[in-house]
């Protein structure tokens, strides 16, 4: 039986959390099909003006790569990453700003092991933008827009598998089974569809195009007919 595929990244400055999530993550998603990668941002430092900076363009160039003609699931997003340069927070708005992919069906979580600062950091950020009226909304429409949940680092391993399990989306199974069924283009007698190639039509999928979604709910209808019975 085919294994459904699920797509999750964990970004932390602690490399000893690959182990963790090789523990307590991968081996309790056994029946799934998984994909996973692990980011450290200080392997995206680049030299700039006699010092080293984190580089958003590399690491996001990175991620789009690693997940070409994938759906990303879940983000797992270690607080306090470079220190004050760069918070959990920030790294969710780099992807929805810098990223080709879209994220809007994507899970984010932020664990810190000082949870209660965390939070209030993400709080007294939208409170610093409370005069400006541009940046405010722009703060609160990511906050609203991502689906982020806090929790401590101790925890946080369980909640991706937990996240997992309850949020499996049909979207991002119909796009990695369009990637493994390895086609080239879209040919079963549609004129709507006949010709689009693969990442075009992932492409339509992930950025919720009306074609994408008539494309999807075609896929769904043609397989319930498959293994269904039609009624005289």
């Amino acid at each position: 039986m085919n294994k459904i595929p699920i797509c999750f990244l964990v970004i932390d400055n602690d490399s000893t959390q690959r182990e963790i999530i090789s523990r307590e993550v991968l081996k309790k998603l056994g029946e799934y099909e998984i994909s996973y990668n692990f980011y450290n941002p200080n392997d995206y430092m680049v030299e700039e003006n006699e010092d080293f900076v984190f580089s958003e363009d590399y690491f996001v160039q990175k991620i789009d790569y690693d997940t070409k003609g994938k759906s990303i699931n879940l983000i797992a997003i270690d607080y306090n990453l470079l220190n004050d340069e760069l918070k959990g927070i920030d790294v969710v708005n780099i992807l929805r700003t810098k990223s080709t992919k879209n994220f809007r069906n994507c899970q984010f979580i932020i664990h810190s092991a000082a949870i209660d600062v965390a939070s209030d950091r993400i709080l007294k950020k939208i409170d610093a933008n409370k005069d400006n009226k541009e940046s405010l909304l722009s703060e609160i429409n990511t906050l609203i827009d991502s689906k982020i949940l806090l929790s401590t680092k101790q925890k946080y391993p369980s909640e991706i598998v937990k996240c997992i399990k309850e949020n499996i989306d049909i979207k991002s199974i119909v796009i990695n089974a369009l990637t493994r069924l390895g086609l080239v283009s879209i040919n079963y007698g549609n004129r709507d569809f006949d010709g689009i190639k693969i990442p075009q039509m992932i492409d339509l999928i992930e950025n919720e195009n009306i074609k994408g979604q008539r494309f999807v709910q075609e896929f769904i209808e043609l397989s319930v007919a498959h293994f269904g019975t039609i009624n005289d």
